[in-house]
């Protein structure tokens, strides 16, 4: 292969697998596996939620269940019995061993506000810095910013 071709070989197999932890990561949150959404971050990764204090990917319990009044503040909701994540327009930035990425989330989730039924949805744009660790790519920082929310009417099932 020429040169040219093997780094464009590298740079699109580079693309894919970033592409590919964005996913596993929503993957992750829609089956509240905290194991699989961890494992996509570095050991010292930040969030930042909604242009609050970056804070240590560590710290968040990610895929554990959450105090009311933390996730009622995060979500609107008091307990998420159900998400659902699509991730759209991934745009990745590639420079040799980083990349900054940005991409859509569309996040439904069903739950309980002071113990009736809810359902949330919201928009939210994903500003991630991600790096090679090890040959692996890892979130290092994610910035998660909320852009709309709306909250349909409830139905029972098979309504």
């Amino acid at each position: 292969m020429t040169d040219k071709l093997e780094d464009t070989v590298r740079q699109t197999a580079d693309r894919m697998a970033i592409t590919e932890l964005i996913y596993r990561y929503a993957h992750g949150h829609n089956h509240n596996d905290a194991e699989a959404m961890n494992s996509c971050f570095t050991e010292d990764a930040v969030f930042v939620m909604d242009g609050g204090e970056p804070r240590r990917v560590s710290e968040l319990g990610l895929g554990t269940p959450q105090a009311p009044a933390t996730l009622r503040k995060a979500t609107g909701l008091d307990h998420i019995d159900t998400a659902t994540t699509s991730m759209t327009n991934v745009s990745v930035d590639l420079q040799d061993d980083t990349a900054t990425v940005e991409s859509m989330a569309l996040t439904t989730l069903a739950g309980q506000r002071d113990g009736m039924p809810a359902i949330r949805c919201r928009g939210i744009r994903l500003h991630d810095d991600v790096v090679r660790r090890d040959g692996e790519w890892k979130l290092a920082r994610r910035s998660h910013d909320l852009l709309w929310a709306f909250e349909p009417t409830p139905a029972a099932a098979g309504e």
